[in-house]
């Protein structure tokens, strides 16, 4: 990497090894910074570890997600897998990405099976203590254990208490 320090006004000109203008600038007290094709690379990557960090992020509890995947039918794990799209920040709540809540209806046409089979699979998550309805603003809302996922650092405290008489809270 070079950097060209440049302390007045003027225009600054790159040019080619054959005499040809790459570039030119106006400029006014800055530094130009050269990266050759290896700093560049490591420039696009920095860049694009900064959006990953900045994206939504869903933590999942490795200890509790193994033994989740043990203990469910593969079509009730597949259903838990398609509800953590619905996963509201810090309460872990099902919402629509608009933000209007998840009804039982929206989760039977997440999967391709009848409203029977599809009941079958929720009331398997509700059993296991991974899957539960609570009140909030006044309306029954659907809650994923936040003691097997969570999309925040930290959780809301009445979740916690949803979820805190389950197995899973170890």
């Amino acid at each position: 990497m070079k950097r060209l320090k440049v302390s007045q006004k003027g225009r600054f000109v790159l040019f080619s090894q054959e005499g040809e203008v790459l570039t030119e600038h106006d400029i006014e007290d800055t530094t130009i910074t050269i990266l050759n094709e290896k700093e560049r690379e490591s420039l696009k990557l920095r860049k694009l570890q900064q959006k990953i960090h900045k994206m939504e992020f869903t933590k999942m509890i490795t200890v509790n997600l193994d033994e989740m995947a043990n203990s469910l039918s593969p079509k009730a794990l597949a259903l838990f897998i398609k509800l953590l799209k619905f996963l509201e920040w810090k309460t872990n709540c099902l919402v629509k990405p608009d933000g209007t809540k998840v009804y039982t209806k929206d989760i039977v046409s997440l999967m391709d099976e009848s409203r029977q089979s599809t009941s079958h699979y929720i009331q398997e998550l509700v059993k296991k203590g991974i899957l539960r309805k609570n009140k909030k603003d006044n309306q029954i809302y659907w809650f994923l254990n936040p003691f097997i996922v969570e999309k925040v650092e930290n959780m809301d405290l009445d979740t916690i208490r949803l979820f805190k008489d389950t197995h899973w809270n170890r």
